[in-house]
């Protein structure tokens, strides 16, 4: 048998071989994200004019490949039953097996939510590799600070 048919032959079964994982190894790693909810907390606004809600987050990452953090989407039902939604950029990045906690922007909804103790909130957290959705009830609290929407 001729040696450059032999190489030729070797060479692309190698390729092949090369290919094969690496289209293998693209699939199989991923984000694999958990979110631990520190506090998810809302607060009339002083001016009786918003409500604010904030929320603390810890992200951890057990999959095999890194991910961004790129957006926030909020939902929730108040008092009398009507759904309220809010977005809010994020740009934090995740390593693969770590974990980040994220100090959310806070969210702004007017009319003001009068006599909510407690606001069922629904979460979609946005990455560039999916998303994650997570249930959490927002618990009213002074604890607000209106300079930066930020809870203590």
């Amino acid at each position: 048998m001729d040696t450059q048919l032999i190489i030729a032959v070797v060479g692309t079964a190698l390729t092949t071989i090369l290919v094969v994982i690496g289209v293998w190894q693209l699939t199989r790693e991923k984000p694999k994200l958990e979110v631990e909810v520190i506090s998810c907390q809302h607060k009339v606004r002083s001016d009786n004019k918003a409500t604010i809600l904030g929320l603390k987050f810890r992200v951890h990452n057990k999959g095999d490949k890194a991910t961004t953090l790129t957006r926030l989407d909020t939902k929730f039902l108040d008092v009398r039953g009507d759904e309220h939604s809010g977005t809010k950029e994020l740009k934090t990045d995740v390593e693969a097996h770590r974990s980040t906690e994220v100090l959310a922007p806070w969210f702004l909804f007017e009319p003001p939510f009068q006599y909510a103790v407690v606001l069922p909130c629904l979460f979609t957290l946005h990455h560039t590799h999916g998303k994650k959705s997570f249930k959490k009830s927002s618990q009213e609290s002074d604890e607000v600070s209106y300079d930066t929407g930020y809870f203590y």
